[in-house]
């Protein structure tokens, strides 16, 4: 029996069952999904990088990377006291 080649290369078998990727692509797996699914979902203007965020108006984000650096820092400058 002819094993299924890898869905990436196209060059490798696959090993073990209900695999998609060869041993050298299965690391990379979930790079490739992205980078396949990035491009549908910007042509069709999706703004797919928002789509977890609870608050997505612009001054929310702002507020939250805001507050997330200033907790960094303090942190930072903690450690090299």
């Amino acid at each position: 029996m002819e094993r299924p080649l890898c869905a990436y290369c196209h060059t490798r078998p696959l090993v073990g069952r209900g695999r998609k990727y060869c041993p050298e692509d299965g690391p990379k797996a979930s790079v490739i999904w992205k980078r396949e699914h990035r491009r549908a979902w910007k042509a069709s203007g999706d703004k797919y990088w928002l789509a977890d965020w609870t608050h997505k108006t612009p001054d929310e984000r702002r507020a939250y990377f805001r507050d997330y650096m200033r907790k960094y820092r303090r942190r930072r400058a903690g450690r090299a006291a």
